[in-house]
């Protein structure tokens, strides 16, 4: 997808992009709907058990029943969306899209605002439940602010009005399925660790090797881009920097490991569903004090040649996550000139 590496002004530019990258995203969008109103079902539960606690509890939890109902809606119309076009891609399917825009687009413009002036721009009564309205915020905007990129695919959708998606996507967009039904089941599906080898091209794609299967997706669809920035995300950072140190992050102090331990743990919740392995495949060893990851992978500049050595990268100073990618690196390569 490498159309969308350009960013203008946050929205991402679907220009040229072919039909199954639209169908890819829509799935993207029913599967973060989904993820959203899942969050705040949590939160909802969390500010009713700490009601006592939180001033003007009744109004949030309003607001709390109003949007989880809200993305339910939306991930239902995704998902009527992608079984429709498996026949036909029709004019409905494009204003039901815009439909869904424009209800966000107001729906950040007021009551995402007045959440923020009336709860999160003011003191609560109980401070140390500041990280849970924040988050319940947080969730919110992000999720709106992903609808902000339906303009542009419904722009390039419109153009396939009258056609319908491949045979090869047929039987996925009939069934209302989540991200991974998007590749083909050998891909996705491994019987252990030592079947799967990925190698990061660049900042944009991955392509993932499974026995004698392989194919090369976006960042995006494996669930490692930052879709609110159009970039790489921190988990994204973490595989880049065991590529670069031959799927080791050895002799790491305490302090590094606390940093990126939660990193970790999502990095492994989100390998284990992708590929169908219940083992995690980075665990930590406290006699080497290093982060081992059990598959194979590799960082391969767009600009270099296939076989070149990915330790050998340079990597360059353009953004956060990147330097953050670097420290854990530097931490690593500090540790083992103290050993040598």
């Amino acid at each position: 997808m490498g159309y969308r590496r350009y960013n203008i002004q946050g929205i991402c530019d679907y220009t040229g992009v072919s039909l199954e990258e639209i169908v890819e995203d829509l799935v993207i969008f029913a599967e973060s709907s989904k993820d959203a109103h899942k969050s705040l079902s949590k939160y909802l539960k969390s500010v009713r058990y700490n009601s006592d606690r939180i001033l003007y509890s009744e109004s949030i939890i309003e607001c709390l029943l109003y949007w989880e109902s809200l993305f339910k809606d939306y991930e239902s119309d995704f998902r009527r969306i992608l079984k429709e076009i498996g026949s036909c891609i029709e004019e409905k399917h494009i204003t039901l899209i815009e439909e869904i825009f424009i209800c966000a687009k107001n729906e950040n413009d007021t009551n995402r605002r007045n959440f923020k002036s009336e709860f999160i721009n003011c003191d609560l009564k109980d401070e140390s439940l500041r990280p849970l309205i924040d988050d319940i915020y947080r969730c919110v905007a992000n999720q709106l602010i992903r609808y902000y990129n339906l303009p542009g695919l419904n722009r390039r959708f419109k153009t396939y009005i009258g056609t319908s998606v491949t045979k090869k996507f047929q039987d996925i967009v009939k069934t209302k399925v989540g991200i991974k039904e998007l590749f083909n089941q050998s891909i996705s599906s491994a019987q252990n660790w030592n079947d799967v080898f990925v190698t990061l091209l660049g900042e944009n794609e991955i392509h993932i090797k499974n026995g004698k299967n392989s194919r090369t997706i976006s960042n995006r669809m494996m669930g490692l881009e930052n879709i609110r920035k159009n970039k790489p995300n921190r988990l994204w950072a973490i595989l880049k920097a065991f590529a670069l140190n031959k799927g080791a992050i050895e002799n790491i102090s305490i302090n590094t490991v606390e940093k990126i331990k939660s990193d970790i743990a999502q990095l492994n919740k989100l390998l284990c569903e992708f590929f169908s392995i219940k083992e995690n495949p980075i665990k930590y060893s406290k006699k080497t004090k290093s982060y081992l990851i059990s598959f194979g992978v590799k960082f391969q500049d767009n600009n270099e040649e296939s076989d070149q050595n990915p330790t050998l990268i340079e990597e360059e100073n353009i953004n956060s996550m990147r330097k953050y990618a670097r420290k854990i690196n530097k931490a690593a390569s500090n540790d083992l000139k103290g050993r040598r």
